[in-house]
């Protein structure tokens, strides 16, 4: 019991870590650069293995995680297509259905669309007549992943 615990502890630290990453370089640039996605997977893939070398998870469990990844990717897709969200925030959520699963991934996806539509209405309808309305879908990542860290009560 301990193992699962510890597995889902370091993936969940793994992607509250790059999700907050994600908010200061969303807040400074208004771009999630695609070297931080990379170096969350280069930080998560291997401490992934390891935890599974060494607690004795399920091998099985590592070949999961691009097919997790794509099936993120593949359903925020038409969302980019339609602009509602960057390619950046799709790439941090398909490391976290990557890391976490594909259920986890789309719990915190759908999550992260409720919580902007929360914030992001209010802040349309203050812009109103001021040309883009962009809105940082990476708070909202955020916002979603510490929820999914206290739904799970994992830290309780």
């Amino acid at each position: 019991m301990e193992t699962v615990y510890g597995a889902q502890i370091f993936c969940r630290a793994a992607v509250l870590a790059l999700a907050e990453a994600a908010v200061f370089y969303d807040y400074r640039y208004y771009k999630i650069p695609n070297r931080l996605v990379v170096w969350g997977v280069a930080a998560a893939i291997p401490g992934k293995i390891l935890l599974t070398v060494f607690l004795g998870m399920n091998a099985l469990e590592l070949f999961k995680i691009p097919i997790n990844a794509v099936v993120i990717l593949l359903m925020l897709l038409p969302l980019y297509f339609f602009h509602a969200v960057g390619g950046g925030d799709i790439k941090l959520l398909a490391v976290a259905g990557g890391l976490l699963g594909a259920l986890e991934g789309i719990q915190i996806s759908v999550t992260a669309l409720m919580v902007s539509a929360l914030y992001g209405v209010p802040v349309m309808v203050k812009r109103r007549g001021k040309g883009m309305h962009k809105i940082h879908f990476s708070y909202a990542v955020f916002v979603a992943v510490i929820i999914s860290i206290l739904r799970t009560q994992i830290i309780f």
